[in-house]
């Protein structure tokens, strides 16, 4: 189960699922929502995969129950802090690999 990031600075939101983290919770837990995207201890995926610049923060509790999750349609998503809308582009070869899967 997520959590909210452990502090205020050095934030990044998942370019995929929006989830916001402190860059070390993403090298030492990873992304808890995309199985795909294994970022653990991978400095360069972990820069290529989140980003830095994202607006708006929504603190996720109780997902299955909240309209604001069902609205920003992240009602299925672990519980955590997420942003509204995140800027970047993930890298072709993760891309690719989201294509494939669909």
């Amino acid at each position: 189960m997520a959590g909210a990031p452990s502090g205020y600075t050095k934030l990044r939101a998942c370019l995929k699922c929006r989830m916001i983290k402190t860059e070390e919770q993403w090298m030492k837990e990873g992304c808890d929502n995309c199985e795909g995207l294994d970022i653990k201890n991978d400095v360069d995926l972990m820069i290529n995969c989140t980003s830095a610049r994202f607006e708006g923060m929504i603190s996720l509790i109780s997902p299955s129950e909240s309209w604001v999750a069902k609205w920003n349609r992240i009602e299925h998503r672990v519980p955590g802090c997420y942003a509204l809308d995140v800027q970047g582009v993930l890298p072709d070869d993760d891309a690719e690999e989201d294509e494939d899967k669909a």
